[in-house]
């Protein structure tokens, strides 16, 4: 759907949850997990570069430059899923922290500005010790380059503020109803600095949908107003 749609915009994908069966289950890289890697691989092979597919095969993460001096990471939480029962929860599974150190090490050696992407936030109670401890020690010690985080999994409207002022992420809503209308949205950054300026939130009132058998997508909010 997203390639049929949307032929001529640039998507980074993110694993999530649901990616796989059975569900939140994804084992270390292994002859275990080839074929979902694999699958994926070619699946985003048209929107990734070499390099990141790279990692996608082997872990199923990644990075890449959306432009110059602005960067892109996306991680894969499924290593850090407390119901994911074919991992060590207090390992770093297929050394996705170590590369991750790796890239934002080189991130602020290159004066660059980094976007984390990821599915399963911190705050989830689905998240691991090890992940909420390893990605809070990541964000104190890379503060000031990476400055944005996007998570999804929730499926509701939200933010979430750390603890210890060490920042902020944005947790976004889901097209997949499960109890709430379906909902989207579009942020808006300002484009030298890679700031998030404001985000427009859309929804689809379901009631309303089915009453009169069309969809209509409408803004709800946006966040300055």
């Amino acid at each position: 759907l997203m390639k049929y749609h949307f032929k001529n915009t640039k998507v980074y994908p993110c694993l999530g949850n649901h990616d796989t069966w059975p569900l939140d289950q994804l084992a270390p890289p292994s002859v275990f997990n080839h074929f979902i890697m694999d699958f994926i691989t070619d699946e985003w092979d048209e929107w990734l570069d070499s390099n990141a597919l790279k990692t996608v095969k082997y872990g199923g993460y990644y990075t890449t430059l959306i432009n110059y001096k602005f960067r892109l990471i996306a991680i894969n939480s499924l290593y850090y899923d407390n119901n994911n029962i074919l991992i060590d929860n207090n390992t770093d599974v297929a050394n996705q922290f170590v590369w991750l150190n790796t890239i934002l090490t080189f991130a602020v050696e290159n004066n660059e500005t980094v976007w984390l992407i990821g599915h399963i936030p911190p705050t989830s109670g689905e998240a691991n010790d090890f992940f909420r401890n390893s990605i809070t020690n990541i964000m104190k010690k890379y503060n000031n380059t990476l400055i944005h985080q996007f998570w999804g999994h929730t499926h509701k409207d939200l933010f979430m503020v750390y603890k210890d002022n060490v920042g902020f992420g944005f947790g976004n809503p889901s097209l997949m109803s499960d109890h709430r209308y379906p909902s989207f949205r579009i942020y808006e950054y300002e484009p030298t600095t890679y700031e998030v300026i404001n985000y427009y939130h859309y929804v689809v009132n379901l009631t309303n949908t089915i009453i009169h058998n069309k969809l209509n997508v409408s803004l709800s909010y946006n966040l300055k107003e």
